[in-house]
């Protein structure tokens, strides 16, 4: 049972490895193809202009070529960002891809966005020195951004959210388990006393058996560790006895 319970286990986590990969490298293919066909057409207009917008006052395609991060922070480290957002992206496919067999579809589709986003940019950065951003928010003051941040954002998002999700619902299988198990070794602990076992009604004859032993007579020991007294008010002598009239022992 056990062996084909493990194996059980064993192709299921397969199944799922298999489904996240396939998702991952679609997903992220997909999404790293949109961002470097929309970064190759605004490149083609000079950086500063307002290629079109606003949509709707939310909205313009503004270029901008950035060194840096957002709001100008490390504009003198774009090969440096470069590598970290590739380490950041093997660190994430290995998770996925080795470390977590059975992580959910959302951390898959997560990891497949940051990933995508990451590469994208570090094509960018490598190739050009700066990485292409067009979307400016018209409604407030944010950093212009492009389809590999918005990927990287909301992938991040998901994947940390469905990362809780999946530790909560293991928690709560643990905690049931346990639960479980308890109440199965009370059951297990507490003995069951059939009617009458070990019990006398009051004015009941005792007939003391070949060994010379009364039957249903209890010993001092556990006398001591059950209740002073049954429901007749039975005592135990000294010997274990109990004598036929619940005072206890015949002289």
């Amino acid at each position: 049972m056990e062996s084909e319970a493990a194996r059980g286990e064993a192709l299921k986590a397969a199944s799922c490895r298999k489904r996240n990969a396939a998702v991952f490298v679609a997903v992220a293919a997909a999404w790293l193809a949109v961002d470097l066909l929309t970064k190759a057409y605004f490149d083609g207009f000079a950086p500063g202009e307002v290629v079109a917008g606003p949509f709707l006052g939310l909205f313009r395609f503004k270029l901008v070529h950035n060194t840096g991060m957002a709001w100008g922070m490390f504009s003198d480290s774009t090969l440096a960002l470069g590598v970290m957002s590739l380490l950041v992206c093997v660190v994430l496919a290995l998770y996925l891809l080795v470390l977590s067999p059975r992580a959910s579809l959302a951390q898959a589709l997560g990891v497949a966005l940051v990933v995508a986003g990451g590469i994208g940019n570090a094509i960018d950065r490598f190739s050009q020195g700066y990485v292409v951003d067009f979307i400016d928010l018209a409604f407030m003051d944010f950093p212009v951004f492009n389809v590999a941040d918005i990927g990287v954002t909301c992938g991040f998002v998901l994947f940390l959210v469905a990362l809780v999700v999946e530790w909560r619902h293991e928690d709560a299988l643990r905690a049931k388990e346990g639960s479980g198990g308890a109440e199965g070794c009370r059951e297990a602990c507490v003995p069951v006393q059939e009617p009458g076992e070990g019990t006398m009604e009051a004015g009941q004859a005792v007939t003391p058996d070949a060994g010379g032993t009364t039957p249903g007579a209890t010993s001092g020991t556990e006398c001591g560790q059950a209740a002073a007294s049954d429901a007749d008010g039975a005592t135990c002598g000294n010997d274990g006895s109990v004598g036929p009239d619940g005072q206890g022992p015949r002289g």
